[in-house]
């Protein structure tokens, strides 16, 4: 443990460094010390796999940089410091989210920028970090305090970002007042909708509701003996109930959430993909659709060759060609299907750091490295169960 000397010392040296630099610390002697432990520490935490583990070794490391931030905050000029803005991230993952705000205030006014492995702006890493946490809070019945998030909000206002990112945020400031403050949180979920219309709490609802939403008086007076108002559930849900399947607005739609095929291969459906892969809202209609199109195509030039062949053979379509039913259905289909399916799968996760990826998604890119390469070996084998080739596995010696 340190001594009250020691951490005075440390606290003193931050400030004077910080004050003497108003564009860069690069050649602050306590700086340069602190960018060295802050390289040993990145280099034990990427020596872990776990996340929970990597999170609690952060939790862990993180009061050794206590006096050095506090030094900084009291004297600084704004300088920027990548060892004050890694801290800023390492405390929202450990959970010390008043701490990472004081260091997102003195950033933001200062304009300071997130060191280069975590690849995002500032304003989209707070913006996201808080509302995954909340939400992940509000998944599991815990609170989360909305004073945090409605800071976020105003310290990222302004800022360009990535509508779902924004929409991310907008959901759960609705969700953090719902019971306080309904009106005002059918305003976020509006905000959010707009932004992202698979943002809402109830983004597996078909699509005809949501227009509804814009729709609802929340300025029409309640007579005092009604009760409470609705939770924003009991509105969702009704909402829900007044779009039976098969409206017109269902119609108009349909042909937008198929992918049509060559006529030979199966059509593929965009929200049984989507079920089955277990996407979330982050992954857009278009983005996903942009990826089907291109993992049919792949699969079909894979194909093409035993296609032809098929089709030689007088079968007119793929469920046509001699093979096992399972549930109804010739396996053909479901190997198909399976291959599209992490194809898509593969393309979205490789593709996941450039869109979504915030500080703690740099954290998880280990994790997709190998989520890409499984869904690509997956995929692969079911087009050679498809063709009845068999399969290779190439271990690295």
């Amino acid at each position: 443990m340190k001594s009250p000397a020691r951490m005075h010392f440390e606290r003193a040296s931050a400030a004077q460094a910080a004050a003497a630099h108003a564009d860069t610390m690069a050649g602050a002697t306590r700086y340069e010390l602190m960018l060295a432990k802050l390289a040993t520490d990145r280099r034990r935490l990427k020596a872990i796999q776990s996340v929970k583990h990597k999170i609690a070794v952060k939790a862990e490391l993180l009061p050794e940089y206590a006096e050095y931030v506090a030094g900084v905050l009291d004297a600084g000029r704004g300088a920027q410091d990548d060892v004050l803005m890694t801290v800023m991230v390492w405390r929202i993952d450990a959970g010390d989210y008043v701490g990472a705000l004081a260091i997102a205030d003195y950033a933001v006014r200062y304009g300071l920028v997130l060191p280069d492995p975590y690849e995002r702006p500032l304003a989209g890493v707070l913006a996201e970090e808080f509302a995954e946490a909340a939400l992940a809070a509000f998944s599991s019945g815990h609170p989360f305090d909305t004073g945090w998030l409605e800071r976020v909000q105003t310290l990222t206002e302004g800022a360009d970002m990535h509508d779902p990112i924004r929409a991310k945020l907008f959901k759960a400031l609705g969700l953090a007042v719902q019971h306080e403050h309904p009106k005002q949180a059918l305003g976020y979920l509006r905000q959010a909708l707009a932004l992202n219309e698979r943002a809402g709490p109830v983004t597996r609802a078909p699509p005809a509701w949501r227009h509804r939403l814009t729709a609802v008086t929340v300025e029409s007076p309640r007579s005092p003996d009604a009760g409470p108002p609705p939770s924003l559930h009991t509105i969702h849900m009704s909402l829900i109930a007044t779009c039976a399947p098969g409206t017109a607005t269902a119609t108009a739609t349909a042909s937008l959430s198929v992918i049509a095929n060559d006529g030979w291969f199966p059509d593929i459906d965009l929200a049984s993909v989507r079920a089955t892969m277990r996407l979330d809202g982050t992954v857009t209609p278009e983005r996903l659709r942009d990826a089907l199109i291109a993992a049919v195509a792949r699969a079909n030039a894979t194909l093409a060759a035993w296609r032809d062949a098929q089709q030689a053979a007088g079968y007119a379509r793929l469920a046509d060609v001699p093979a096992a039913q399972v549930d109804g259905k010739s396996v053909q289909l479901a190997r198909y299907r399976r291959a599209i399916c992490h194809l898509v799968h593969a393309d979205l996760a490789a593709r996941y750091r450039d869109f979504d990826a915030t500080a703690s998604g740099h954290a998880k890119a280990d994790a997709l490295e190998a989520t890409v390469d499984e869904a690509r070996r997956i995929a692969h084998w079911a087009l050679n169960d498809l063709q009845g080739m068999a399969r290779t596995t190439v271990e690295l010696i």
